[in-house]
C-alpha cells in the first residue's frame, strides 16, 4: 500500500487527530518527496516530459520550450506541484499553434513570476491571438472538411462559457476572468 500526505503525520498523531495504531501500521517505508518549488532543477526535465506526452496525446508534432519560458516555469513556486505543471504543460502544448512554446505563450501567474508584468499581456492581447485563433478553429470558422460539424459546436459552448474577449474588457474585469 503506498499513501501520501501533505500532513505531518507524527503532530497528528500527537494531538489525538490520527490513530496511532493506523500510523505504524502505514509508516513502514517512508520516503519524503519535497515539493516541486524545492527541486527547481527537475522542472526542466518534468516540462519536457509532459510536452513529448500531451504533443503525442493529441498528434502534434513535437513541440519545444523555449529558454525564456523554460526559466518562467523555474521561477514559478507551483503550489499545486507537479500536477498543476504537468496542467500548464498541457494547456500550453494544445494552445499553442507554433512549435516553440515561448514566453508570450505562458499563462498570466507564470508570466507574474518570472518579473513580467502580466496584466499587460492581457489587456493588450490582440484579437489576432492564440485565444481568438484557437477558439475560431474550434468553431469551424474557416475550417473545412470532416468533422467541422462536431468541431463547431464545441467551439460554441466553450466560447460562451469562456464570456468576452480580454482585449474588450477594462483591466480589473480581466483580472477576475483569468482567476476563473
Amino acid at each position: 500500500m503506498i499513501s501520501a500526505t501533505n500532513e505531518n503525520l507524527e503532530d497528528m498523531v500527537r494531538e489525538g487527530r490520527f490513530r496511532e495504531d493506523l500510523y505504524y501500521r502505514i509508516h513502514v517505508v517512508p520516503i519524503f518527496v519535497p515539493a516541486l518549488r524545492e527541486r527547481v532543477d527537475d522542472i526542466p526535465v518534468l516540462a519536457e516530459y509532459f510536452v513529448s506526452i500531451y504533443c503525442a496525446a493529441n498528434g502534434f508534432p513535437l513541440k519545444r520550450l523555449a529558454d525564456d519560458a523554460m526559466l518562467a516555469l523555474k521561477r514559478y513556486p507551483w503550489p499545486g506541484n507537479v500536477r498543476e505543471l504537468e496542467n500548464a504543460i498541457q494547456r500550453l502544448v494544445i494552445m499553442t499553434d507554433e512549435e516553440t512554446i515561448t514566453m508570450k505563450d505562458l499563462p498570466p501567474e507564470i508570466m507574474q513570476a518570472a518579473g513580467r508584468d502580466s496584466r499587460a499581456a492581457i489587456a493588450c492581447r490582440p484579437r489576432g491571438s492564440i485565444w481568438t485563433r484557437k477558439s475560431k478553429r474550434l468553431s469551424g470558422a474557416g475550417a473545412g472538411g470532416a468533422g467541422a460539424g462536431q468541431a463547431s459546436e464545441v467551439g460554441r459552448g466553450a466560447a460562451a462559457e469562456r464570456g468576452p474577449e480580454p482585449a474588450e474588457l477594462p483591466l480589473p474585469q480581466v483580472q477576475s476572468i483569468v482567476a476563473r
